[in-house]
């Protein structure tokens, strides 16, 4: 996991651990950019808040929301962004910029496990539950035990991988098909609030 400390970067850009105003959120967004983009193998962007003594709305979504549009679009090779560290002050602020795009969902890492912040269709609630805390790993498996169709488990899990919110890889079946098999982001336990 590359651990990006959002403090540190502030202080070097703005000389204080405080994010306010959209200029200065670009320009940890483009510091945090390069720095992604100068390591091919970690694939978990870990933001984290930690020492941020001040996060407005117009940097939480110029640092974070602008990030994930980066993340979620492949623009940055195959990533998955997490934060950790947030007091509650930092997330009522980045969940304000993600309700007002209401495009992204992220996980955040607190002691208690991960927790969604953000909204997810309802009916993809109980599909994260199942893959974090169940433990499923495939469309079949999840149609298993929902009682959906294949297809409609495949849809529900796509959807989720493509917001990064699980991990997706290919597998090549011994039979010749190839069947996707999706993971937890981090081997935590998930929780709604």
């Amino acid at each position: 996991m590359l651990r990006i400390p959002v403090a540190e970067y502030l202080r070097a850009i703005v000389g204080a651990p405080y994010l306010a105003t959209r200029p200065y959120g670009r320009q940890v967004r483009e510091r945090v950019i390069t720095v992604i983009q100068g390591t091919s193998n970690e694939s978990i962007v870990n933001l984290d808040f930690e020492g941020v003594q001040f996060l407005d709305y117009s940097g939480s979504d110029e640092l974070v929301v602008m990030l994930m549009n980066r993340i979620v679009n492949n623009e940055l090779g195959l990533r998955y962004l997490v934060l950790s560290n947030l007091m509650e002050w930092h997330r009522e602020n980045i969940l304000v910029a993600l309700e007002r795009t209401k495009k992204h969902s992220l996980l955040e890492i607190r002691s208690e496990g991960l927790f969604l912040l953000g909204k997810v269709k309802p009916m993809l609630v109980n599909v994260l539950r199942a893959v974090y805390n169940q433990h499923v790993e495939t469309a079949r498996a999840l149609a298993d035990i929902a009682g959906h169709e294949i297809n409609l488990a495949s849809t529900k899990l796509s959807q989720l991988y493509q917001q990064r919110l699980i991990i997706r890889v290919e597998s090549v079946l011994p039979e010749g098909g190839r069947q996707y098999m999706y993971r937890p982001v981090l081997p935590l336990t998930f929780h709604l609030e």
